[in-house]
């Protein structure tokens, strides 16, 4: 994660950094905004510590707030996480663990725009975990920003225990910024945020499970990669029109499931995700490519929309227009 020792051996990916630990207590139900509270304030002694990184696992969704208010603005947790950028520090909090409770709104503080909210993939297959939390927020903003493997195997006694959340992919990303910020000591926190975003696996395309992705070093290192194009898509009227082609002699994509995938499925997949005009994401889905990738689509589902597919780092995007 971030740092650690054994014995004599350091791990993690900032192990010289200068650490700062605040705990937020467990709330017993007397106070109902003790824990945002509490929080805020140890954003302000870091701030005043001279703190540039903040690691945070917090994440409040119906235990305190209404749905409607997690749009960035009202919480003052939120609003607080948006002051540290504003003041040179950048949070990198947990999505959350809601999404198998059936919660589909990010919660806060990682609702903040000015937040780099993390979600958790599976290792294995590089989906989204059964419980990660999900986007948008409330006005419909994308979040997460991006993901980082949150399952892992814990050492118990003698044997290994399996253990999983948001608050262990949190950590690797902001490890990953204080290389950054290590690499490019100019930076603010907002070019940071920024830079981090687009060195996402699956950046320009994003969802609201895995945002723009995993963060990828090389990006730091070598740029942006310019991907070519590898996909057909058919647009008609009939879903089950034949695709005309001579490259690939039978269908191409595959819904997969949650349990399927993650119990059954170990290769490479394709992100779909269709965008309207405004540039919120009406339809996103994870597919398995049996050949070359290709897709139909009833082109009078998707009116003004946008479909754009990301495949083992190629990108393709059309508009949807009426065939």
């Amino acid at each position: 994660f971030l740092a650690g020792k054994n014995d004599s051996i350091q791990f993690g990916l900032a192990t010289e950094a200068t650490y700062l630990l605040a705990r937020v207590t467990p709330n017993m139900g007397f106070f109902r905004f003790l824990n945002d509270i509490q929080w805020i304030q140890a954003l302000e002694w870091a701030d005043e510590k001279g703190a540039s990184l903040i690691n945070s696992s917090l994440s409040f969704t119906n235990q305190l707030y209404e749905r409607k208010d997690l749009n960035g603005r009202t919480c003052k947790i939120s609003i607080a996480a948006n002051t540290a950028m504003d003041k040179g520090i950048l949070v990198v909090n947990a999505a959350g663990n809601e999404l198998q409770n059936g919660w589909e709104i990010i919660g806060a503080p990682a609702d903040a725009e000015k937040i780099l909210t993390v979600g958790s993939v599976n290792p294995k297959t590089g989906y989204v975990s059964s419980f990660s939390s999900v986007g948008p927020t409330a006005d419909g903003r994308l979040k997460p920003d991006v993901c980082a493997p949150g399952e892992l195997l814990y050492p118990k006694d003698d044997d290994y225990v399996h253990i999983q959340g948001t608050s262990f992919a949190t950590p690797l990303v902001c490890g990953f910024a204080a290389c950054v910020r290590q690499l490019h000591p100019d930076w603010s926190a907002g070019q940071i945020f920024t830079e981090i975003k687009q060195s996402g696996s699956l950046y320009p395309y994003f969802d609201y499970a895995h945002g723009f992705g995993i963060p990828r070093a090389s990006y730091f290192f070598f740029g942006k990669e310019e991907a070519p194009n590898v996909y057909s898509v058919h647009l008609s009227k009939n879903e089950n029109d034949t695709i005309p082609t001579e490259e690939c002699d039978q269908l191409i994509i595959e819904r997969i499931d949650q349990k399927e995938f993650d119990e059954s499925y170990s290769g490479p997949v394709a992100f779909i995700q269709f965008v309207k005009s405004t540039g919120e994401v009406f339809k996103y889905m994870v597919a398995r490519p049996e050949k070359q990738i290709l897709a139909a689509f009833n082109a009078e589902q998707y009116p003004g929309c946008k479909l754009r597919i990301v495949y083992d780092r190629h990108f393709f995007e059309i508009p949807i227009t009426q065939p």
